[in-house]
């Protein structure tokens, strides 16, 4: 009798614990599986905040609309001051005016070189640092139309205008050579104007003529000032 006892509080005892650890499984694995849940949807959540949605800011038609007017607007200032600049380098241009090398002139001198003869000399202020100086000489039985452009430098010493009387005005420059046998020749032109107050400006130059045979003249002259047309 006491082992039949034994045997059922034996098998009692085996159901009690299986039931026990039954039940911790079952917990468990309901915890697992609740845990996963959860750590699987994070990133669900997450990837579905991350996505642009319709109609937003970055989306949305409208804002890219907008932009490309900021854009045009960028480029029309430089359009409207490349025609300010070319229109003013235009209006620049006047006949006679004074240049920062001095007032525009016409006078005469000699010519001294491969041949000496009377000149005429001028100047014609043209920009602020661009001049035609047309000239002239009677050589012989020949005359000598020189045409040259001329760019000027700043006088010298620095700061000098043409109000002063110890300032020189450098210019360089190159043109053509016409005479009245037809003849037409490059021509290089190197010199100073030394202005004598407002009146008057004294010139000294260098010609040099590319005919057949290259010819070289040193003209001096005075000028009697004018200014415009």
């Amino acid at each position: 009798m006491n082992t039949t006892f034994s045997q059922r509080l034996f098998v009692l005892l085996g159901f009690s614990i299986l039931a026990v650890m039954g039940g911790g499984f079952s917990a468990q694995a309901q915890t697992v599986k609740t845990s996963s849940s959860q750590t699987l949807a994070k990133p669900t959540l997450d990837r579905t905040q991350s996505v642009p949605q319709p109609g937003t800011a970055s989306t949305s038609s409208a804002t890219l609309t907008q932009e490309e007017p900021s854009q045009q607007g960028l480029v029309m200032p430089n359009a409207q001051s490349d025609a300010l600049v070319a229109q003013s380098s235009v209006e620049d241009v006047a006949p006679g005016r004074a240049t920062i090398g001095g007032l525009s002139y016409i006078g005469a001198g000699g010519s001294f070189g491969t041949n000496n003869a009377f000149a005429i000399v001028s100047k014609i202020g043209l920009t602020n640092d661009l001049s035609a100086r047309p000239a002239a000489t009677i050589e012989d039985d020949e005359v000598y139309f020189r045409i040259p452009l001329t760019y000027e430098f700043l006088p010298i010493p620095s700061g000098a205008n043409f109000t002063g009387f110890t300032s020189l005005s450098p210019y360089i420059g190159g043109g053509v050579t016409l005479n009245t046998d037809a003849e037409v020749s490059a021509l290089a032109t190197a010199g100073v104007d030394f202005p004598l107050g407002r009146r008057f400006t004294g010139t000294v130059n260098v010609n040099v003529d590319f005919l057949e045979d290259t010819q070289v003249a040193a003209v001096v002259g005075f000028g009697y000032n004018f200014a415009g047309f």
